[in-house]
């Protein structure tokens, strides 16, 4: 998580946490509702997609800043390589990814030191 999180996001993230029929806030509205379902974050489609939609384009830097980096592969990746999946959708990331390790075999192999 980003060192800059927004109250929606703070919402958003305690509404994912909470339990089905505990009282929520809408992040976008405000609006107070009873949680029904356990992945319901908002009070309704139309805040949703706000919420969504205002988080800016996918091809954008930054954008995958909260993905989820915990996951193993993730790591490896960030180690080697640093942040430079950071901007890229997950299925270029793997595709670089591929390309920069074949590189690096190659490299490897034609080596004349």
């Amino acid at each position: 998580m980003s060192n800059k999180m927004t109250t929606r996001k703070r919402t958003y993230i305690s509404n994912k946490e909470a339990s089905v029929g505990k009282m929520i806030t809408c992040p976008i509205c405000g609006t107070v509702f009873k949680k029904i379902q356990y992945s319901q974050a908002f009070c309704n489609r139309k805040c949703k997609d706000t919420y969504w939609n205002a988080k800016g384009d996918r091809h954008e830097p930054g954008y995958y800043e909260d993905y989820d980096n915990r996951h193993p592969k993730r790591m490896k990746r960030r180690a080697l390589y640093g942040s430079i999946g950071g901007e890229l959708t997950p299925r270029q990331h793997n595709k670089t990814f591929s390309k920069l390790l074949q590189k690096k075999i190659e490299l490897e192999i034609f080596d004349l030191d």
